[in-house]
């Protein structure tokens, strides 16, 4: 018979290892370190309006079908104060009217008279003939 690899002599030694490795505390890892946690990005929203800003704003907020705080601070980037503020010089104007005010949630809508002038553009755009654009229309052109 053949010699046994690992006789009791090293099963011996491993076990007392073992027994060493349990009694020191297990793992030498140390002490478990915590994830940091997903952080989104800061935003950096205006706290004034910027020279074309306001004019973009005083443009298309009014045309804006729902209107709220939020959507008018994320789409501009500036603050809610802001928004806040810039929504009531509209209200004053009679370009948007107000909806909805319950506590924190503020919505409003565009006017009837701009909704109506907004609707009358789009049924003369609609009317009006429209010019082919192609190479055949620029040499008629040229034509005439």
């Amino acid at each position: 018979m053949p010699p046994k690899e690992g006789g009791k002599s090293k099963q011996i030694q491993a076990s007392k290892s073992n027994a060493k490795k349990a009694a020191s505390g297990g793992d030498k890892k140390g002490k478990k370190k915590w994830s940091k946690g997903r952080v989104g990005d800061k935003l950096n929203n205006a706290v004034l309006f910027e020279k074309g800003a306001l004019e973009k704003f005083n443009k298309e907020v009014p045309n804006m079908k729902v209107i709220t705080i939020s959507t008018v601070s994320d789409r501009f980037k500036i603050g809610g104060s802001l928004a806040r503020r810039a929504l009531k010089e509209l209200i004053a104007k009679n370009a948007v009217k107000e909806v909805l005010r319950n506590g924190p949630v503020q919505i409003y809508t565009r006017s009837a008279e701009r909704a109506a002038a907004a609707a009358a553009a789009a049924a003369a755009e609609a009317a009006a003939p429209q010019k082919k654009g192609g190479k055949k229309a620029k040499k008629e052109e040229a034509d005439e």
